[in-house]
């Protein structure tokens, strides 16, 4: 299946899903949630992966959250990013999810990989969550 904000390859057992915005910090958008949540249930439902790393394309971030541009066309609430379809897709998938972190996690980022059952960071990863700084 092509996606438009991500990436899916697999290499045996191992399937990788990457967050593929770099030039905007891997933010999510509406679409980016949808097309998460769908893969990781097609990956859900069939049998050749047995294990998911969940990543972000380029070398600075892994996620750096949400953007609000767009939000008025997601499925659930205008002004909502859909990530709780995306979080709880991760919960029901049923095989290891292994986020690996190669730069910033921030705000929905840092859930993001919270959310997976591993994660590994470079060295120079940096974690953080803004919602007292959102207001």
């Amino acid at each position: 299946m092509a996606y438009e904000t991500i990436l899916y390859e697999e290499d045996g057992p191992v399937g990788t899903l990457t967050l593929n915005r770099p030039d905007d910090g891997n933010m999510f958008t509406a679409v980016m949630c949808h097309e998460v949540r769908d893969c990781i249930d097609a990956i859900r439902r069939e049998t050749r992966t047995r294990v998911l790393v969940l990543t972000g394309a380029g070398d600075r971030f892994f996620c750096i959250g949400g953007r609000k541009e767009g939000m008025e066309d997601t499925r659930l609430y205008a002004g909502v990013l859909p990530t709780l379809d995306m979080y709880e897709a991760i919960e029901r998938l049923q095989k290891p999810v292994i986020a690996s972190v190669n730069g910033y996690a921030v705000g929905g980022g840092n859930v993001l990989q919270v959310m997976c059952d591993i994660t590994i960071a470079k060295e120079s990863a940096i974690f953080r969550q803004v919602g007292p700084m959102m207001g």
